[in-house]
């Protein structure tokens, strides 16, 4: 039920608070309106990303790819490529302000940053990672002097340092025997890992090097565990895939 309220909730957001490819920041009486901010993105392709680890259909990650391109072409700062608050054909304003600390929540910087790390492993591009690159060092200085202030921003470094574990599971969706591979690779904690659902019945997401070429082997749901694209012998037998993840997992 929690999976199918977030399916719903990002899908009214899409269907009914998107303009011209573009999100809009509030809804009411039937209508969308303003501009979204970065935050909004930023979050909004996050919540993506999310989805594309527990919900099979590729409209997830087309989406966050979308919407990673609009952050790019119109919240960049091209002097020192950081990210302005607003966009660039916001309304005027006195001037375009920054939000990089992390208070309660997250900052929409240190969010774009973590998401542009997350898809440069899934779509196996190196400009989604050269500028994650660039965000951090320029606001490495302070991680020292106000670590508190760039928390999320810090577990993004940390990302980035560790090469993450990418798991692709691939099964026909309209069966059921995926779900227990499924519930047992989000039972445990795997901190620095993607993750992507492939529907064999399904075309979409082959411009993800994770999925491309992946099948499920013999018909049954198909686990690969990969570093750096290198992947291990393919997992089709649910208890050798409890054994390897609970050997992933890291103990609390």
């Amino acid at each position: 039920k929690y999976l199918e309220t977030a399916v719903r909730a990002a899908s009214f957001i899409l269907d009914k608070m998107t303009k011209d490819g573009k999100l809009q920041r509030t809804y009411g009486k039937g209508h969308a309106k303003l501009d979204g901010y970065l935050d909004d993105y930023a979050y909004m392709v996050q919540c993506l990303l999310d989805l594309c680890a527990v919900d099979p259909s590729p409209r997830w990650y087309d989406k966050a790819v979308e919407f990673t391109k609009v952050i790019l072409d119109n919240f960049i700062d091209e002097r020192d490529g950081s990210f302005f608050y607003t966009s660039k054909d916001h309304e005027s304003l006195i001037t375009r302000t920054k939000s990089v600390y992390d208070g309660s929540t997250p900052s929409p910087t240190s969010v774009a940053t973590f998401d542009l790390l997350r898809l440069a492993r899934l779509s196996g591009s190196k400009d989604y990672e050269d500028r994650a690159g660039t965000i951090m060092k320029l606001y490495a200085p302070y991680f020292q002097r106000v670590p508190d202030q760039f928390s999320n921003m810090l577990c993004a470094m940390d990302f980035s340092l560790n090469a993450p574990l990418e798991i692709v599971l691939v099964a026909d969706c309209s069966k059921d025997d995926w779900k227990e591979m499924f519930s047992t690779i989000h039972g445990a904690y795997l901190p620095n890992t993607v993750l992507l659902m492939k529907d064999t019945n399904s075309e979409s997401l082959g411009e993800s090097p994770l999925v491309r070429n992946r099948t499920a082997i013999g018909g049954k749901p198909t686990v690969y565990i990969c570093r750096e694209y290198a992947c291990e012998r393919p997992i089709t037998d649910a208890a050798e895939l409890k054994n390897r993840i609970a050997a992933l997992a890291v103990k609390l």
